[in-house]
């Protein structure tokens, strides 16, 4: 009746997770909003539209890892599965450190000519988002290509609190805008 992945146990955990990940998402929009005042948001937006371009590094390799491994899974292909991952794992790792280190190189930057304290606390606070943001994708593709749904639900949540973490966290050691 039921697909050889789904079981009556793990769906609502699953489901679960993946409410919470989206509530406390909308969460900390919210937060940032109601946090920072208006002349930040837009060192706020500078911030997520370098992220945005950060994702390019990434070169479309996790997309295709979300497509050739579960299918290699199913054709039990081992050899090259254990490859395709080797390949991702590496590759994300290359990335994610470049995009730390590109927003950490910018933080020391201000921290050194610059002195606004806003955009420095807003980059470490997006290179320790992306960390944790590649992490969970990497491991949500992983997890899924193996039918382990409730890994995923229990990544998500841990997520969505380091997500909500990491915006009261520069509130909480006075970032509050100007």
């Amino acid at each position: 009746m039921f697909a050889s992945w789904f079981s009556k146990k793990s769906f609502p955990l699953y489901l679960a997770g993946n409410i919470f990940y989206q509530l406390c998402f909308i969460l900390s929009e919210i937060l940032i909003l109601r946090i920072i005042d208006v002349e930040i948001i837009g060192i706020w937006q500078w911030v997520l539209l370098l992220q945005g371009y950060s994702l390019i590094s990434r070169l479309g390799i996790l997309n295709a890892f979300n497509r050739e491994y579960p299918y290699l899974l199913q054709r039990k292909e081992k050899k090259k599965s254990v490859d395709i991952l080797a390949v991702t794992k590496f590759h994300l790792a290359i990335s994610v450190v470049v995009q730390v280190v590109v927003f950490s190189g910018i933080a020391v930057y201000y921290w050194n000519y610059g002195g606004a304290d806003e955009r420095i606390i807003l980059l470490l606070t997006i290179s320790f988002y992306i960390l944790a943001d590649s992490y969970v994708n990497f491991s949500e593709a992983i997890f899924r290509s193996k039918g382990e749904f409730k890994k995923i639900a229990k990544t998500k949540i841990i997520f969505s609190i380091i997500l909500l973490v990491t915006v009261l966290l520069p509130y909480s050691i006075g970032f509050d805008g100007f």
